[in-house]
């Protein structure tokens, strides 16, 4: 034990109402919000209550000007990279997998639930092919085979958005 002398505040409802809040705001607001770790540290030298701990951690994450202020956790995003200028059709596409909404028909089963929407970004022309229930990478690459790349050939570029079908390792 440290020797210092604390004052002990009881554990009932009506002083963690009043008097805990209210050190617990004093000592937060004249930190300057700072983190939990600091302003438990500075209530604990002066200060003793049953779960001061769990409690500090909570007004502390519950604060509205330290959410509003609060420093990201995250890398700053790379800089933008411009898509490039197109010159010719069907060079660069953009691709996408969208969900048809459920239809339940008692006489038809349902045969597809998604759709591979497929745009030039030249022409803005659209190719929908409707998926079915469950389809592969494989299933992918004939499709492919059969309706686009017949007519339009093989683009130099396709711009996605890295759905789990193409990130996912078996």
């Amino acid at each position: 034990m440290d020797n210092q002398v604390r004052l002990c505040i009881p554990d009932s409802e009506a002083c963690k109402v009043h008097i805990k809040n209210y050190l617990l705001d004093t000592i937060h607001k004249s930190l300057g919000h700072a983190s939990y770790n600091k302003t438990y540290h500075a209530l604990a030298s002066h200060f003793y209550w049953p779960n001061m701990v769990k409690d500090t951690f909570e007004y502390c994450h519950t604060c509205q000007i330290c959410q509003l202020t609060k420093q990201s956790t995250q890398w700053p995003y790379g800089l933008l990279k411009p898509l490039p200028i197109l010159e010719s059709p069907f060079m660069h596409i953009s691709m996408d997998f969208l969900f048809l909404p459920q239809v339940t028909n008692k006489t038809m089963p349902l045969l597809y639930d998604h759709v591979w929407v497929i745009v030039d970004r030249f022409s803005k022309y659209t190719i929908i092919i409707p998926l079915p229930i469950k389809y592969t990478a494989t299933q992918l690459i004939n499709f492919n085979n059969t309706f686009i790349y017949p007519f339009f050939g093989l683009p130099q570029d396709i711009v996605t958005n890295r759905d789990i079908l193409f990130t996912l390792k078996d």
